[in-house]
């Protein structure tokens, strides 16, 4: 199988700039685990649809309304690098990542209290698959759960959270696993691209 990111690896190192604070590889890692580097990925389910490297996603209600659009939200708040960021420049690879790594480093502005770096980015993760709201209440619930402590992700605030435990249909996972798998499952492919950007 050809590993698509390869031939992004330049865009990441220079996009990863914009975040100086994460090695640019975790962003490949994500971007692998969102899209697996198809600037031509698309996820369409009944509630949802995302597109493009970092899939960002539009969900929709059981109306038809749209519930949020991922796009339109980073969008709004990076005018100027992401104006692009839309219709087709949703598949434009450098925006792409443009705008993953964007929506990494703003979760990772209103993530408080976290001082080992490795912990706050499976933060800035989490956020990222599963909302920046979702992680904020989950960590206030193992602020409020004996023994956990909310500046950690693995072992305590992954193992206390809102989400449903119910598996989805089609996906035969719950949003609480899938979630929660995330963070790891980015770790574990950027050390495959570590040593190439």
């Amino acid at each position: 199988m050809i590993d698509l990111c390869l031939a992004l690896l330049p865009l990441f190192a220079q996009e990863a700039k914009l975040f100086p604070d994460v090695h640019p590889s975790i962003f490949v890692g994500q971007v692998w685990a969102e899209s697996k580097c198809d600037t031509k990925a698309k996820l369409q389910t009944q509630r949802e649809l995302g597109l493009g490297l970092g899939q960002f996603t539009t969900a929709y209600n059981a109306d038809g309304s749209v519930r949020f659009d991922a796009a339109a939200e980073i969008r709004a708040k990076y005018r100027t690098e992401l104006a692009d960021f839309k219709g087709e420049g949703l598949r434009d690879p450098r925006l792409g990542i443009r705008a993953l790594v964007l929506k990494d480093l703003t979760e990772w502005q209103v993530i408080n209290g976290v001082p080992v770096p490795v912990e706050r980015m499976a933060m800035v993760l989490g956020a990222f698959n599963g909302g920046g709201g979702a992680v904020r209440k989950d960590r206030m619930l193992c602020g409020n759960t004996p023994a956990c402590n909310p500046a950690l992700w693995f072992g305590h605030v992954e193992l206390t959270s809102y989400k449903s435990r119910v598996k989805w249909a089609g996906y035969g996972q719950s949003a609480f696993d899938i979630n929660r798998a995330y963070p790891k499952k980015i770790f574990a492919q950027a050390l495959k691209y570590r040593s190439l950007v």
